[in-house]
């Protein structure tokens, strides 16, 4: 018989009838009956739902659901190592308490110890097991039960290796400072899973904007920190996009930063060049920096009526909707009458855009020719 016949079809290998009742005429099923599922856990309501909706509805029916991994019927090694052999998600089905199931499952976490993930969650407390898994390759950590002797020695080893498998540990070692640094050493990316609340947190995060700005990225607690955040810019000016919008110091330090590296601006992003305390300063420095924008741009026509602010002719580079944009208009005729020419033509024949085009004698002459 297939070990397996149980699982793979629950509904009608594991029926128990009350003595004497009437059958169901669609399965030839006694009318009360009570259905034993044996599955995962994570499948108890699906396949409890799928039993009921499989007979018939006139039934009197009591679905019992039981996790395998508990409640339900084992394999032996004996029978298991053939379906192992096959496909190691079987090694579920063995029992814990037979000493022969942990010879087999040492023998697949060293073939591949991601197959820890299918060893009974018993065995996973099983330090042999653990050191197998995590020895042939570090990702198994992820499958590791914390509660394993010598959990922490075997988080070392992991983040060691790859400092990123730092989020695969348990909660309470993300607060344990050798691992945390082991880990930040090896990956500046694993300083994301560090606990802000640990004492080595601040001095972690120096240790890693010393070695890349960009670390500034992945520490999201201090990127309102003044004091962090300039020595991230200062190892990498681009850090400087990691700084909390909120900040009241990062407009100045943009500008300081964005002075002292003159292509710094192209190699940013949009989303932060349009930044409310952002813009100006770029627009400062250089009004050709208004072709950075498009007009999908966060905050776009705000950073056009600064624009026109500071040049008025910027108004060639916008789009024809903010050339017929009324407060758009006005404020570059303003700042240079010249931008007349730039406005639509509806625009043009508007007596307030034209009484404030005309208020500079330089340019009556070209409005008395437009007529």
């Amino acid at each position: 018989m297939d070990p397996l016949s149980s699982t793979r079809r629950p509904a009608l290998s594991a029926l128990e009838a009350d003595d004497g009742a009437a059958s169901d005429t669609k399965h030839g099923l006694p009318r009360a009956t009570h259905v034993r599922v044996v599955t995962p856990q994570f499948l108890h309501s699906s396949l409890a739902a799928l039993v009921v909706s499989y007979l018939d509805e006139s039934l009197d029916v009591n679905v019992e659901v039981v996790d395998f991994l508990t409640g339900g019927d084992r394999l032996l090694p004996s029978d298991a190592h053939p379906l192992v052999h096959e496909d190691p998600s079987k090694l579920l089905l063995l029992s814990p308490d037979n000493p022969a199931s942990l010879a087999l499952c040492l023998e697949k976490v060293r073939q591949n110890g991601l197959n820890l993930k299918w060893v009974p969650q018993p065995l996973r407390r099983n330090l042999e097991i653990c050191r197998a898994a995590v020895g042939q390759t570090s990702m198994a950590i992820r499958y590791v039960d914390p509660q394993v002797p010598g959990y922490r020695g075997l988080c070392l080893r992991a983040v060691r290796t790859q400092g990123y498998l730092l989020q695969h540990v348990s909660l309470p070692t993300r607060t344990d400072d050798e691992v945390c640094s082991d880990a930040v050493r090896n990956n500046l990316r694993a300083l994301q899973w560090v606990s802000p609340q640990t004492d080595f947190y601040r001095d972690l995060c120096l240790l890693a904007i010393e070695q890349d700005g960009i670390s500034l990225k992945y520490a999201e607690s201090i990127q309102s920190d003044e004091g962090l955040c300039g020595r991230a810019v200062q190892q990498n000016p681009r850090a400087i996009q990691f700084v909390n919008e909120s900040a009241p110091f990062l407009g100045d330090l943009f500008r300081q930063t964005a002075e002292g590296h003159p292509g710094l601006i192209a190699s940013l992003p949009i989303e932060f060049l349009a930044r409310p305390s952002i813009y100006p300063v770029v627009l400062q420095q250089n009004i050709r920096h208004m072709r950075l924008f498009g007009p999908d741009a966060p905050h776009y026509r705000a950073i056009c009526l600064h624009a026109v602010g500071i040049d008025g002719l910027a108004l060639r580079d916008m789009p024809a909707a903010l050339r017929d944009d009324k407060e758009v208009v006005l404020r570059a005729i303003k700042t240079d009458p010249a931008a007349f020419a730039l406005v639509s033509q509806n625009l043009q024949h508007d007596s307030e855009v034209r009484n404030a085009a005309g208020k500079r004698d330089s340019f009556k002459s070209f409005l008395r020719r437009l007529g």
